[in-house]
């Protein structure tokens, strides 16, 4: 299973640079990103990087596995503190990185990492997530890290099937 990983001061520099990278090393590792997949890639990259930029800065870690067709896209930041799920204001320029992950992906979720947080993004290779989007869910407990969408719900579904994924 493919695996870098790069540790940065958090800037809107290093931001770009580490997304640049990503898509980079995919490629690096022989895998044809169409369009849609190095968009989606790209953008996910850019949310959770500018989330630890925003919101945390110091030093983060950016990683990125290669695993049976899916992409994880991981930033560990030096803050115990989950992202939040706010509602956002209509013409509100922040508050839309989560639902638009969720839109991206097949699954997100936070989990404790040491000195602070890890938060991270499932990514399909080869076409979008099927489904619609979901809409986003209120606040939740730490203890409710996870976020599913239908096409990872029928994934887990075929990865575990003596265990409900519902």
């Amino acid at each position: 299973m493919p695996r870098i990983r790069w540790t940065f001061d958090a800037t809107p520099a290093a931001v770009h640079t580490v997304r640049r990278r990503m898509r980079a090393a995919v490629r690096w590792w022989g895998v044809a990103l169409d369009d849609e997949d190095g968009a989606r890639l790209e953008l996910t990259a850019s949310e959770l990087l500018t989330n630890g930029l925003l919101h945390v800065g110091g030093r983060l870690s950016a990683e990125l596995i290669l695993d049976a067709g899916f992409l994880i896209v991981g930033v560990t930041d030096g803050s115990p503190v989950p992202p939040a799920l706010p509602e956002p204001e209509p013409y509100a320029e922040r508050g839309r990185g989560l639902a638009l992950l969720d839109a991206l992906g097949v699954m997100r979720g936070c989990e404790p990492a040491e000195g602070g947080k890890r938060c991270f993004a499932v990514l399909p290779l080869g076409g979008s997530p099927e489904g619609p989007p979901r809409s986003a869910p209120g606040p939740r407990a730490w203890e409710d890290r996870w976020t599913v969408t239908p096409h990872a719900h029928r994934l887990l579904g075929r990865l575990f099937p003596s265990t409900s994924a519902s």
